[in-house]
């Protein structure tokens, strides 16, 4: 289970969930640790107790034997017997001796541990600021990936605006940078330069339990951490209700499919549980995603997985969102999807390319189309980008 904590640790953190994964992953290992407690405890009970007789019995004989000797009544062959007896008393020291060498290893260890604790700031209580409103801001945004230092960044100094309640659509070709600008704009990854804002506030300055429970996040990878599906849903919170949860199954339309399943909400899901289809895996993340009314929804290719009843269900949950005021960023290759968003922002390597209203820069491909056009295929569609005005371009 903590395989599948530490493999989702930027959905947990974009999300506000780390607390409440570490609550539950704490949760298993303590009856874990009780157990090997008890069974400890009773070895070194048994072994303590057998060992204490035997160097008594040890000890016993070699005073019994030297009373003897002194008495007359035994010759002098009894003392080699004596010290044979001796040596055996001594055994636990023995024993202690040849361990030395890991008590010093355990000595160090502990030490670079108290270091490494030291050298690290303790955490600062953030101010809480007020629920935000789901506006976001990029300002001279900037990300490398950490295994390739000096390399060609990722995210090439973005700039833009993205209103409260605005939907926007994110699409280009692969490795053009989507999944990692919406793993930016959650606070999933922190970037190199630049900065993300949240209602005009920096991103690194949101509590991020506070922020967490205000963003719903949909990574293009679903996956499901060891638990209910309830729990799942409620993202781990011991305060999440049963309303709540089953409200953001009936929002994600993933309520009948919930129960259907074995056990319903109670289904266990286990690490390397496949009971779960891909499309239902994505169906019951995004109703998590969801689940406590977030301001802002970023969802990262939401209809990789489903089938024409799930993005049926998923265009019905999108048009939801835009009706209830939630600031909606999609990252589709669907024209369908991009059409019906306010924005779309066209990103090639890293940079925006355009970024203005979707009735201006998307349209089907027509025959003798002018020079200033591009056509651009993301996946499943090709879609004719049209030059966007100067107003509308962001980035350097």
């Amino acid at each position: 289970s903590e395989q599948a904590f530490a493999r989702n640790a930027e959905t947990l953190r974009a999300m506000g969930m780390v607390q409440n994964a570490a609550r539950a992953w704490g949760k298993h290992v303590a009856e874990a640790l009780i157990v090997h407690d008890r069974a400890s405890t009773a070895n070194a009970i048994f072994s303590g107790t057998s060992r204490a007789v035997r160097m008594m019995l040890q000890l016993a004989i070699l005073g019994v034997g030297a009373w003897l000797v002194l008495q007359g009544k035994m010759t002098a062959g009894m003392i080699f017997a004596s010290s044979l007896v001796s040596s055996r008393a001594l055994q636990p020291l023995d024993q202690l001796i040849g361990s030395w060498r890991q008590i010093v290893d355990a000595r160090r260890s502990w030490k670079r541990l108290e270091a490494t604790l030291s050298a690290r700031p303790s955490a600062v209580q953030k101010l809480a600021l007020p629920d935000p409103s789901g506006a976001i801001s990029a300002q001279d945004l900037i990300y490398v990936a950490p295994n390739t230092p000096g390399g060609p960044p990722i995210v090439k100094r973005l700039n833009f605006h993205i209103g409260a309640g605005e939907a926007v659509a994110i699409v280009g070709p692969s490795g053009a940078g989507k999944s990692t600008l919406a793993r930016l704009l959650v606070g999933a990854l922190q970037p190199v330069s630049g900065s993300v804002r949240i209602d005009g506030a920096d991103l690194r300055t949101w509590d991020e339990k506070q922020l967490g429970r205000h963003i719903g996040y949909l990574a293009q990878e679903v996956e499901l951490f060891p638990g209910s599906i309830a729990e799942n849903v409620g993202r781990f919170d011991p305060d999440a209700d049963d309303a709540s949860i089953v409200e953001a199954a009936k929002r994600a339309e993933a309520h009948e499919l919930i129960l259907t399943q074995r056990d319903g909400y109670q289904t266990m899901i286990g690490p390397s549980d496949r009971a779960l289809s891909g499309g239902e895996r994505q169906r019951i993340g995004l109703a998590r995603a969801l689940h406590g009314n977030p301001r802002i929804l970023v969802l990262d290719e939401p209809n990789a997985h489903l089938d024409g009843a799930g993005e049926a269900a998923l265009e019905a949950v999108l048009s939801a969102a835009r009706a209830a005021g939630i600031t909606l960023i999609v990252i589709t290759h669907r024209p369908s999807i991009a059409a019906a968003c306010d924005r779309v922002m066209l990103l090639r390597d890293g940079a925006i390319e355009a970024f203005g209203p979707s009735s201006d820069l998307l349209r089907q491909p027509l025959v003798g189309n002018s020079s200033r056009q591009n056509t651009v295929v993301t996946g499943s569609f090709a879609t004719t980008i049209r030059s966007a005005p100067q107003k509308t371009r962001f980035g350097s």
